[in-house]
């Protein structure tokens, strides 16, 4: 009985440990050694490309934008409507990836005890029966959100940051989690040092 108990809690606690590990966002940034980011202190955001229309509905651009705004208010840059110090460009790219995944059947077709019931004969299924793998093969989609800081003056880029990860079917799902993307991206990006 107490194997019984011993058994479930491990099944339970291994079902908590898999829903708590979901996909996580890469994110990458870099920018221009050679620039004093102290000079900024205002953008303004420059509009969508049309040809993302297909890719990125206008209510989750919108939503990127206002999240954009947010975070970018919250580390001291004040919102213009033009001659900002930094130029914002937003971009999305999706890739199609594939990927495989692999079941193992390691006690064969006579089953985890090998026939013979627990601790007897083989035990365990070891040497009983033949073990087999299952391959499958799927496709899935990795979006990326690309975050372009250009100086407005010298017209160059400054700051980019990257963030991607497997998309999913859901779009209000994918409209859920765009906040917390863009956060994600930007959480590198230099703050307005207070006086």
């Amino acid at each position: 009985m107490r194997k019984l108990y011993t058994s479930l809690f491990i099944l339970a606690f291994s079902a908590i440990l898999l829903t708590g590990c979901e996909s996580a966002m890469t994110v990458t940034s870099d920018y221009d050694r050679e620039v004093d980011f102290t000079q900024y202190k205002t953008f303004q955001l420059l509009p969508w490309d049309e040809n993302l229309g297909d890719l990125v509905s206008r209510n989750s651009q919108s939503i990127i934008d206002n999240a954009i705004k947010d975070v970018l208010n919250r580390y001291g840059y004040v919102l213009v409507e033009k001659n900002a110090d930094l130029v914002v460009s937003t971009y999305v790219h999706v890739d199609e990836k594939e990927g495989v995944t692999a079941y193992n059947n390691y006690y064969g077709p006579t089953g985890y005890y090998g026939g013979w019931g627990y601790g007897y004969g083989y035990g365990y299924g070891v040497g009983v029966g033949m073990s087999t793998t299952t391959y499958s093969e799927y496709t899935y989609q990795v979006g990326s959100l690309i975050i372009d800081f250009y100086d407005q003056q010298e017209k160059k880029l400054v700051w980019q940051g990257i963030g991607s990860d497997e998309l999913s079917d859901n779009p209000k799902k994918v409209q859920n989690k765009i906040p917390s993307y863009v956060r994600q991206v930007l959480y590198d990006f230099p703050k307005v040092k207070q006086k």
